[in-house]
């Protein structure tokens, strides 16, 4: 069926007068995988128009080389798995663009990692939690690819400042909230009182020693996640 023009152009100038209303000229989203990013992403793009949308979910092989690879950022929205580092380095005004991400418990967000990837790819090696690729938020949220033990965890800890807004997923509620306050400084519409779940995956039992080889591997996404938690509330950006 083909879609009506009028509903086109309606579509076409909803978005372009919110848009017009925005506080900051570009909203940059550093989606760590399973952090409620597809929730987000979805609740984000239908408020923009789709030639102001950043065309790529994600950068190629988290290589320097898919830096390279990806193209310039002269969108209004940016929203995918692209590591801090990348927005630094590609986005020409990032100092003036709204920053936020999404963080979850370290070790929920493994688990959760290695459903999905079950789900969809069972043969790939990132499903087994034991053999997952360690210290994911770290990578994601770190100013130098290259970086590795304390030097990495020290510099995200620093990182932290850079975002305007930092919301957590682990209480509902709050996680309601923080997403009513997002809208808010951007000055974009939204009056949902409980905030939608995309993408989800459903919880299984896990061995307790599996569990004490994530934590182990994960030791640095740990100690950055309870510090994001006891330094930066929601109360901070109020």
């Amino acid at each position: 069926m083909k879609t009506k023009w009028w509903l086109v152009v309606v579509t076409f100038l909803f978005a372009a007068s919110i848009q017009a209303r925005m506080k900051y000229d570009r909203v940059n989203f550093v989606h760590v995988p399973k952090c409620a990013g597809s929730t987000m992403h979805i609740l984000l793009v239908n408020r923009f128009r789709k030639k102001d949308e950043y065309p790529q979910r994600r950068m190629p092989d988290f290589s320097l080389q898919g830096f390279e690879d990806s193209v310039p950022i002269n969108h209004k929205l940016v929203s995918g798995h692209f590591p801090l580092w990348f927005f630094e380095r590609k986005d020409p005004t990032f100092d003036e663009s709204f920053t936020f991400t999404i963080l979850r418990d370290p070790v929920e967000r493994v688990l959760s990692h290695c459903r999905y990837l079950a789900q969809t790819n069972p043969t790939a090696k990132a499903a087994d939690p034991v053999r997952h690729r360690p210290n994911w938020i770290c990578r994601m949220l770190c100013s130098d690819p290259d970086l590795q033990g304390e030097e990495l965890l020290e510099n995200c800890k620093r990182n932290l400042d850079k975002f305007n807004l930092i919301l957590f997923i682990d209480d509902k509620e709050e996680f309601d909230k923080g997403v009513y306050l997002l809208f808010k400084k951007l000055k974009l519409p939204y009056r949902k009182p409980r905030t939608p779940v995309f993408n989800a995956t459903v919880k299984k039992q896990v061995d307790e020693k599996i569990i004490n080889i994530v934590k182990k591997r994960n030791d640095l996404d740990i100690r950055l996640y309870e510090y994001a938690r006891a330094n930066y509330p929601l109360e901070k950006y109020m």
